[in-house]
């Protein structure tokens, strides 16, 4: 049964990423496609962050489906509806560019935007450092990055990553606990928060960690031969990633722009929906 507040008026369908191996289960990524209007030459892909979702996308869904636009979301491997292997190596960083890569060559149009949140920040990044040698990245129009961690600092540094994941979800509790109090706004309307919560308890902190202990490297001097616009957004009350993240990553490219949302944390396209689709609106044009 459908839930409230999801993306419920696209085809949804599920893609194989990465070949076949022996003795790994199928790489099968739920995703929701719309078409938009017949021989549209303008994609839009949403790339949700680690432990999120396809539908945390739904107000920029609703607002751009009307624009003529295709529009792609999906799950990352391990979340949402999304299959979800239990051994490590299936969230190599390899195995996670490899994903990405496969979402954006199955579905891309002449013309290319990503729009991404947190970890998909980072994996939109590896994914544009990848294609620029090989003369690929003229595909894409821009990208809008939302709550970008920093680029120069490793998220596998100690924390929580250093703690078995069986402690983890001993401690589930707590860390939802600490990610409220860092992630959102304290005005952030309760009932939403409580709704992201009761999606997110599926995700296994497995996955997180086996994510975010092998995040693709991100290397500052190719990002600085990454001339195509992109829109830099942060929460000015985001405890995880904080502006000056933003304005960090800005430093490293040579046609981004920073725009910090006031009285907004982390989930910046659920609390301030109507400034983060003005900013790809304008990226749009």
């Amino acid at each position: 049964m459908t839930q409230p507040n999801q993306i419920d008026d696209g085809d949804k369908l599920f893609l194989r990423a990465g070949p076949r191996q022996a003795g790994r289960p199928d790489r099968f990524l739920s995703y929701v496609l719309h078409r938009g209007v017949p021989n549209a030459d303008l994609t839009v892909f949403f790339a949700h962050g680690g432990g999120g979702n396809k539908h945390q996308w739904r107000n920029q869904w609703q607002h751009l489906k009307g624009r003529g636009v295709r529009l792609v979301a999906w799950d990352a491997l391990g979340h949402g509806e999304s299959v979800q292997p239990r051994d490590r190596d299936s969230y190599s960083a390899a195995a996670q560019l490899g994903d990405f890569l496969e979402v954006l060559d199955r579905f891309g149009t002449r013309r290319n935007l990503i729009v991404a949140h947190s970890f998909g920040t980072r994996l939109t990044l590896a994914a544009l450092q990848h294609l620029h040698p090989l003369g690929e990245i003229d595909r894409l129009s821009g990208a809008v990055l939302l709550g970008a961690p920093s680029p120069t600092q490793s998220l596998a540094a100690g924390g929580l990553t250093a703690v078995p994941a069986f402690i983890l979800e001993w401690m589930r509790d707590s860390i939802a606990e600490r990610f409220n109090r860092l992630a959102w706004h304290p005005e952030a309307d309760p009932t939403l928060v409580a709704y992201e919560h009761g999606l997110t308890a599926r995700n296994r902190l497995f996955t997180l960690k086996a994510l975010v202990s092998q995040a693709p490297a991100i290397e500052p001097t190719a990002l600085r031969h990454l001339n195509l616009p992109i829109e830099i957004v942060a929460g000015d009350s985001d405890g995880l990633t904080p502006p000056n993240h933003a304005h960090e990553l800005q430093s490293l490219l040579p046609n981004a722009r920073v725009h910090v949302l006031e009285r907004c944390g982390h989930q910046l396209m659920l609390e301030r929906p109507d400034q983060v689709n003005d900013i790809i609106d304008a990226a749009l044009s």
